[in-house]
């Protein structure tokens, strides 16, 4: 988990001219697409898809809307220091009217749930539920500060999906869910002449969902779902006890998910077949099904998703490439801080190329750090601070340490986000100033400077 300790910075000087915090001047209205990166506050947005659907569920078990169902797929990230809960989220019509997220989920997989508290440095994945007539939408999407009533909007056009065929259930029909194996007697077993083989390899972005397009981009922080099927795996003949001939299956698969440089992304999934199969058992393909996480700071790229599986006697092996829309952000050898930008609002995601500013505005600046030292289990610890210069070069301000930042994870995060805000206060002088921003690894024992002037008009 990544702990966040923030500082009130006040300026112990005559007159008060500067005040650090987070304060935000004057809502604005912004609007983002599908796919993108979206933040608000100190939590990361992604909407992934939009699905439309006249009913859920299946077999005796189906809902019908009163308008049409609406499942949007959202990955929250929480950049900030301490927990936050992410509320029941609302559409907007182009008419202005609200619509509030539906609070049963019952037939969704993937379904975001109710309870949405999300740690320091950790990603919530799941499916909303809307039920809206058709049209286009912007979906509102909270800071977590209910006090705040601040929110930016991810916007939803209308794309008509077909509806999936909905499965009757029929008496001893069973429905697999992660790894079937011969509950019925069905056709199964494979001759000796046949080689052991991966069929069906497929990459979903939701369970039981529709094989992906290699050209499909996942997005950091996104859940990748997986299934394949075994074909002509060796089947084991031995003698009981009473004389009987007994045929077996004995299967042992692994996946694993790694990112362009072979590192792995995620923990290796593994599973076993070991079961029974009769004369009668001759077309049974053993299938399995799981998921692997994209790591919320992924780089952007080209994946790989291996599979292997082996019996008694061969081993086949597969592989499927994917692709991640992630960051360009390469990682370093030493300690630099990249695309140090200032910024207007928060949420902007253009620089100012020439940082100006009024007195009683909100000065943001943000910046990414790459080319920290790891420790043990991946854990990486950074700190950073500011300093404020006046055109001669007097200090009037300096925080040696405004915000730490440390975690451990499975995959190494390859940058951390860093976010610094400077309250101009309204009789601050007009002038030329300029920001020292120091960064140091602890790990590593390394520092970095960087300096940037901005102008008070």
């Amino acid at each position: 988990m990544i702990k966040r300790v923030s500082f009130p910075l006040a300026l112990a000087l005559a007159g008060s001219l500067l005040t650090v915090g987070c304060r935000e001047g004057a809502a604005s209205r912004t609007e983002y697409q599908i796919g993108d990166k979206i933040p608000s506050g100190p939590l990361t947005y992604t909407v992934v898809e939009r699905v439309w659907r006249s009913q859920l569920g299946e077999g005796f078990q189906i809902r019908v809307p009163q308008n049409r169902f609406l499942l949007i797929s959202v990955s929250v990230t929480n950049g900030g220091g301490s927990e936050v809960s992410v509320p029941m989220l609302q559409l907007e019509g182009a008419d202005g009217k609200i619509y509030k997220e539906v609070e049963n989920g019952d037939g969704v997989d993937n379904w975001f749930g109710l309870l949405r508290t999300i740690p320091p440095a950790q990603t919530l994945q799941g499916r909303l539920l809307f039920d809206v007539p058709l049209s286009n939408y912007n979906l509102r999407l909270s800071d977590g500060d209910a006090a705040s009533g601040h929110f930016v909007y991810a916007q939803i056009p209308l794309q008509i999906d077909a509806d999936p065929p909905v499965e009757v259930p029929t008496p001893g029909n069973n429905r697999p869910v992660k790894l079937l194996v011969p509950i019925l007697l069905l056709p199964l077993a494979a001759s000796a002449a046949e080689r052991l083989e991966i069929e069906k390899f497929a990459l979903r972005q939701f369970e039981d969902g529709p094989a992906l397009a290699p050209s499909h981009e996942f997005l950091p922080g996104e859940t990748v779902f997986w299934s394949f099927r075994i074909h002509g795996y060796h089947v084991i003949k031995t003698e009981t006890e009473a004389g009987d001939e007994e045929s077996r299956v004995k299967l042992a698969w692994t996946v694993r998910a790694a990112d362009p440089k072979g590192v792995l992304i995620d923990k290796e999934r593994a599973g076993r077949v070991e079961t029974k199969v009769f004369a009668q058992d001759k077309d049974w393909t053993p299938r399995a099904a799981d998921s692997f996480m994209i790591p919320p700071l992924a780089p952007a790229g080209l994946y790989r998703a291996t599979v292997t599986v082996t019996d008694d006697s061969s081993e086949a092996t597969a592989e499927l490439e994917f692709k991640v829309r992630g960051d360009a952000i390469q990682p370093g050898d030493t300690l630099t801080g990249h695309d140090v930008r200032f910024l207007r609002g928060q949420n902007d995601s253009g620089a100012m190329k020439h940082p100006a500013y009024h007195a009683g505005d909100t000065l943001w600046v943000r910046f990414d750090i790459t080319g920290y030292k790891f420790g043990e289990k991946n854990r990486f610890d950074v700190e950073y601070g500011l300093k404020i210069l006046t055109a001669n070069g007097t200090v009037m301000f300096n925080q040696p340490v405004a915000a730490k930042e440390t975690a451990e994870s499975f995959y190494p995060q390859h940058y951390v986000p860093g976010l610094l805000s400077l309250g101009l206060n309204n009789d601050l002088p007009k002038g030329t100033y300029t920001m020292v921003i120091t960064m140091r690894d602890k790990i590593g024992n390394q520092t970095w400077e960087h300096r940037e002037d901005f102008q008070v008009q």
